[in-house]
């Protein structure tokens, strides 16, 4: 309750009214007040108790998810704010607590502080609604997954899909596309042991991605050198065949597979399946 009070208390200073307190506490009213208010901490503090005002009442919101809020911050940092802009921050806020308790990993501010701490600079906290963006599109990929009775791990391929390109599908200076960062021969190796009929346009596509992950995992986990999910990005990130042979003491780690292994480890504390 203390953004609450803290905003309550902001109210008495910036608002001169007569009439009782539901008056003065109107969620229209303060809206359009907002974007006139020119101190950040008193605008972010309103701008939290707004968006508890409107938020469901089945959404469950603590303090300190608003109080660190990078969406609230943003919105508090801006000079020239506008209603509406409020109000789509607030529309997708509600989607992304919501999704929360979807059953899949959330990027958030703690989450990126822990990574950060052991891979310096990786993520950035300005782009959490780009991390969790696409959260609905791999959930759906995964359930049809299940469907056919596979056994997909949502948590594990969101983190390949994170740490190959930050949710913003490319194609790097070797070659390699998409949310899995693949290539054409690659993918063909896995339709035909599959059966399925991915195409490099697909890896553009985050629900057709989280499945082609899932494939791929699939099949460098039958490796008899594959023991755990550390065995599985190495293999990923450098390839089943370099993995056997850093295995057998013929090749060293490679830094970019170290740090690989060091952000799975940070984000698989905080796997929905946890």
């Amino acid at each position: 309750m203390k953004l609450v009070v803290e905003s309550l208390d902001q109210l008495y200073e910036i608002i001169d009214y007569n009439n009782d307190i539901n008056e003065a506490i109107n969620f229209n009213k303060l809206l359009n007040y907002i974007p006139k208010i020119k101190d950040k901490r008193r605008k972010l503090s309103l701008l939290a108790l707004l968006f508890l005002m409107g938020s469901s009442p089945s959404i469950e919101i603590k303090d300190e998810n608003l109080e660190n809020n990078p969406h609230l911050i943003d919105l508090a940092d801006d000079p020239h704010l506008t209603t509406d802009e409020i109000l789509g921050v607030f529309d997708f806020m509600k989607g992304e607590f919501v999704k929360s308790s979807e059953g899949i990993i959330q990027m958030s501010p703690e989450i990126i502080e822990d990574i950060n701490k052991v891979k310096p600079n990786r993520f950035s906290e300005k782009k959490i609604p780009q991390y969790n963006q696409f959260d609905e599109q791999i959930i759906s990929a995964t359930e049809d997954l299940k469907i056919k009775g596979e056994n997909p791990h949502a948590d594990l391929i969101k983190t390949i899909m994170l740490i190959e390109t930050g949710m913003n599908p490319r194609k790097n200076k070797w070659g390699f596309e998409g949310f899995p960062q693949t290539k054409e021969y690659i993918i063909n190796g896995i339709n035909q042991k599959y059966g399925t009929k991915f195409t490099l346009k697909d890896m553009y596509d985050p629900y057709k991605s989280a499945q082609y992950i899932h494939y791929f995992l699939d099949a460098i986990q039958k490796n008899r050198y594959v023991n755990n999910t550390s065995d599985m990005i190495i293999a990923y990130n450098w390839g089943i065949g370099n993995l056997i042979k850093y295995k057998k003491g013929k090749k060293k780690l490679p830094n970019q597979s170290k740090d690989y292994i060091k952000i799975l480890k940070t984000l698989e504390r905080h796997f929905s399946s946890s």
